[in-house]
């Protein structure tokens, strides 16, 4: 998917053990906002585009049968556009911590040199990073592609209130004037996964 850095290879028969994946000339997107002159400075149409493009490739991740387990701006990163006044690139990276699905995804990973399958246990759905985890996974339930939208959606609630450090707290909707993106963001937050976004 466009908006997925491309694993080119992967090397694990023997030491040293690696993944190469595409080259992306771009920056974290938190870096990437430092560089506009901070979040608030980015306008809000781009900010909303590039949750966009890593929904667009979540979706693609989740309908391959795979769950990224780890949204976070560390995890997007943003790339200048080539063509002067375009939308910046977004590309979601590091499934290192992912989650095959799938069976059908399954036998394809294998044959692609991988030799053990992707389990969830109790204390796999714990990896992450806190501050983007859905409750479900904090209290030590299997990921979900749920999950990946609950993180997606605090990723775009720091977006909107300009603060890629801000938690998301019970009136975090106190913070979201644009009615449509409190709505879209309590979908995200819903306090069951099967009320978030199918």
């Amino acid at each position: 998917h466009q908006n997925i850095v491309r694993l080119l290879e992967v090397h694990l028969n023997e030491a040293p053990f690696y993944v190469e994946m595409d080259y992306v000339e771009g920056l974290s997107l938190k870096s990437w906002c430092e560089q506009q002159g901070g979040v608030e400075k980015v306008p809000l149409a781009v900010r909303l585009e590039i949750v966009a493009q890593i929904a667009d490739a979540l979706h693609a991740a989740h309908d391959a049968g795979v769950i990224h387990r780890d949204v976070k701006p560390g995890n997007i990163l943003v790339s200048q556009p080539v063509t002067p006044g375009a939308q910046p690139n977004a590309k979601l990276s590091d499934f290192g911590i992912g989650q095959v699905t799938s069976g059908e995804v399954l036998q394809g990973v294998t044959k692609a040199g991988f030799t053990q399958s992707i389990v969830a246990d109790s204390s796999s759905a714990r990896s992450g990073t806190q501050l983007y985890m859905a409750p479900e996974l904090l209290a030590g339930e299997p990921a979900s592609t749920r999950s990946d939208l609950y993180s997606l959606g605090v990723v775009l609630f720091q977006l909107v209130v300009g603060d890629l450090h801000r938690p998301l707290t019970t009136d975090w909707s106190r913070a979201v004037d644009d009615p449509l993106l409190r709505e879209d963001l309590s979908r995200c937050f819903a306090s069951r996964p099967e009320e978030r976004f199918a």
